[in-house]
């Protein structure tokens, strides 16, 4: 396992902590460690590229724990009251809908990289939730322009998706 797909995996064993921290009433320690999680992002590709350990395992395990540590945010900034459910319901389910599309394009030796729009929507998404896990009502803004530029970039990974669906299937 390379360090980068280990920075990685670290994502996703934080987030267990992040509820177990919210569920304690420590919003303040939930946002903490969820913005830590959240930078490691960074690090990980950083180190990919830097170290030569960019894979195809690393492509796919990337995004997918920036999902599930998404949608654990929204799940618990949805029940704090935070956002509506209807908010976090579409977002859960673009990111769903992500995945989905990745792993049917993985299984035909495919893999997209992570997109300008996408990580756009995430410098204000990430910081938004945050602020969500905190409470920190007058940065709820974050959350809203984050929203809508996921749901935006959600719409260039369809076309992406396509594209390379009708790419593989000419190609054949």
């Amino acid at each position: 396992m390379t360090l980068a797909n280990f920075v990685t995996l670290l994502r996703l064993l934080v987030i267990p902590v992040v509820i177990w921290l919210h569920v304690s009433q420590r919003p303040g320690a939930a946002a903490v460690v969820f913005a830590l999680a959240a930078a490691t992002d960074a690090v990980d590709g950083w180190l990919a590229r830097r170290r030569g350990e960019i894979s195809t395992v690393g492509k796919w395990l990337d995004p997918v724990a920036d999902k599930f540590l998404q949608a654990t945010a929204l799940v618990l900034v949805t029940s704090n009251g935070f956002i509506p459910l209807w908010l976090a319901l579409v977002l859960v389910g673009k990111e769903l809908a992500l995945i989905i599309g990745g792993a049917f394009l993985l299984r035909r030796g495919r893999v997209i990289s992570a997109r300008p729009s996408g990580k756009m929507a995430s410098l204000f998404l990430f910081p938004g939730l945050v602020a969500g896990l905190a409470d920190l009502s007058a940065l709820r803004l974050l959350l809203y322009v984050g929203a809508l530029l996921s749901v935006l970039a959600g719409l260039d990974y369809l076309l992406v998706v396509i594209q390379a669906s009708t790419d593989s299937t000419h190609a054949g």
